[in-house]
C-alpha cells in the first residue's frame, strides 16, 4: 500500500543496486537497519503511522487490527481521490 502511495518506491528497493555483492542473510541484515524504518515512517501518510507502528509492534502470532487499517486506508484513498 505504501509502496503504491509513494509511486512504487520503498526505502530499501534500490538495495540490490546498491549493494551488488550482498546475498540474502546480508539483505536482511541491511533492511533491518534503523534508518530504512525511519526513511519508510518519512513517507507514509499521517493518519497511517499509528496503525502501522502497531503492525511493526504485533507478534508473529498477533492478529493484525484489520477493521481499523481498512477504515484508515479508505480514508487515505478518499483523501487522494478527493484532491483531483
Amino acid at each position: 500500500m505504501i509502496y503504491l502511495l509513494n509511486g512504487n518506491k520503498l526505502p530499501w528497493s534500490r538495495m540490490a543496486k546498491d549493494f551488488p555483492d550482498y546475498d540474502l542473510k546480508d539483505y536482511l541484515e541491511e533492511r533491518l537497519d534503523l534508518k530504512y524504518t525511519k526513511q519508510f515512517f518519512d513517507i507514509v501518510p499521517k493518519s497511517l503511522r499509528n496503525p502501522i507502528k502497531k503492525i511493526f509492534l504485533l507478534g508473529f502470532e498477533d492478529d493484525p487490527p484489520y477493521d481499523m487499517l481498512i477504515e484508515k486506508i479508505q480514508r487515505e484513498i478518499q483523501k487522494i481521490v478527493d484532491a483531483d
